[in-house]
């Protein structure tokens, strides 16, 4: 039983470490650590104050596939020595608990980093990168308002945006789109960029013929205690926006 678990698991972590799987590795990297991930990373913390160089191992991020394959491991052994030793067969039952409490905790963040996926969220760890480059946006030069912008995760590793830009009237179009990607490019891979002229037009009030010897009747003035005046003017003006699309 013992060398069937140690051969077992070695040949599990050498499958992990030789082989390169983009995926996994982007995914393992890209989700929130897991609980037991945490727990090594604390006990590092507290290692590295005595034996610097064992605690920096153990802060080191380990796939999570590889320490859940550890831990159940050590429970399997773990049981085994108690049913040996004790004849305790409780402790297989513990155990099999112990195995499927530890798949589903270490499996959770993964499992929601690519539910995320499927519906299209904004990845979370570019999150603060997006938003410093969407400031850096804004403030080039003719450029008046950022609006329906979205970024979602295609593929692990690919991401996708699409983004409305509203600039003055004389501002170069092309010299706008190419500083937006400029700002953008080194997050998103294929990048969709609208660009909007702000080609508003104010209306004048047409004007009012009033025929020759037609004289508008005269109204009575309130008393002035009574004088209430009420102003209602609607404007609106549809103006067709000159809009260019490039997809980069």
């Amino acid at each position: 039983m013992l060398l069937a678990v140690v051969l077992g698991l070695t040949l599990h972590l050498t499958v992990m470490l030789m082989v390169d799987n983009k995926p996994l590795a982007h995914a393992a990297h890209a989700a929130t650590p897991n609980w037991l991930q945490s727990m090594l990373n604390d006990v590092g913390h507290s290692v590295g104050s005595m034996f610097p160089g064992l605690g920096h191992l153990l802060l080191l991020r380990l796939n999570p596939i590889s320490l859940l394959a550890l831990g159940q491991s050590l429970s399997v052994l773990t049981a085994k020595i108690f049913i040996d030793f004790d004849e305790l067969y409780l402790a297989d039952v513990a155990g099999a608990l112990f195995n499927t409490a530890l798949i589903c905790g270490t499996m959770l963040p993964l499992s929601i980093y690519c539910g995320k996926i499927l519906l299209q969220t904004a990845p979370e760890h570019l999150l603060p990168l997006l938003d410093k480059s969407l400031r850096e946006v804004s403030a080039l030069d003719g450029v008046l308002e950022l609006k329906g912008e979205h970024f979602w995760t295609i593929a692990f590793g690919s991401y996708a945006g699409s983004v409305h830009v509203r600039v003055r009237r004389e501002a170069d179009e092309q010299e706008v789109l190419s500083q937006v990607h400029s700002c953008l490019s080194s997050q998103i891979n294929d990048l969709t960029v609208q660009v909007v002229k702000d080609d508003l037009i104010i209306p004048t009030a047409p004007p009012t013929n009033i025929p020759v010897g037609v004289v508008s009747p005269t109204l009575p003035c309130p008393p002035p205690h009574q004088t209430h005046s009420h102003s209602h003017s609607h404007s609106h003006s549809h103006a067709t926006p000159h809009s260019v699309v490039v997809n980069l």
